[in-house]
């Protein structure tokens, strides 16, 4: 569904404090919207991939979607991403964090898992609460695979996660904030995210 997107390079920036800014956006002239995205020159492999995110993540508008994941294609194969979204649902649901790994062959069985109730409960900070931020990792070893919700949850380690379902080729790490199915957002306001720190250490 990001293929119905328009990709703006000027919704992308790194501020004085060398944090990522992704922002979806409205042209003021044609009333446009455009999403963002980054993704890294180098090719990574097995290790732990790390965010600290800043924004209201729990809340994004129901056709806002937050990905940051890891891709080696073709598509529908070598991907395992970490999607913060309600894909356009106005209801909402109890949680909106979702992981998802694709195998490393095509037709293979992709495998999904919806957050718990306590992940999101960890990224409900108070209102007043001064710069929300939330942390949110992704772990690919040889054997399985281990996601690392926010501190105060649990990490779940998949056994089906086995070695022929994991990605087998050398990734490229993705981060993008966008519109989904190409909808503009329900609320009809612009949303930026802060990525404040990201990490990849290699086994």
């Amino acid at each position: 569904m990001t293929g119905s997107n328009n990709w703006n390079a000027s919704n992308v920036w790194i501020d004085s404090a060398s944090r990522l800014h992704l922002k979806v956006s409205r042209s003021t002239t044609t009333g446009q919207w455009s999403s963002s995205e980054v993704f890294s020159d180098a090719d990574l492999m097995y290790g732990t991939y790390k965010w600290r995110i800043q924004g209201r993540i729990d809340q994004l508008d129901p056709n806002i979607v937050l990905g940051l994941y890891s891709f080696g294609g073709p598509s529908g194969s070598n991907e395992i991403d970490i999607e913060v979204a309600a894909w356009g649902e106005k209801v909402p649901k109890p949680y909106n964090i979702h992981y998802t790994t694709y195998p490393g062959h095509l037709n293979g069985t992709k495998r999904n898992l919806k957050a718990s109730d306590s992940i999101l409960q960890a990224l409900k900070l108070p209102t007043g609460t001064r710069g929300h931020q939330a942390k949110s990792s992704l772990e690919v070893n040889m054997g399985f695979m281990i996601h690392r919700p926010p501190k105060g949850s649990s990490p779940m380690r998949h056994q089906e996660h086995l070695l022929k379902t994991c990605p087998k080729t050398s990734i490229r790490v993705h981060m993008n904030l966008w519109l989904w199915g190409g909808h503009a957002p329900m609320n009809g306001k612009e949303v930026e995210i802060i990525i404040k720190e990201f990490s990849c250490t290699q086994q």
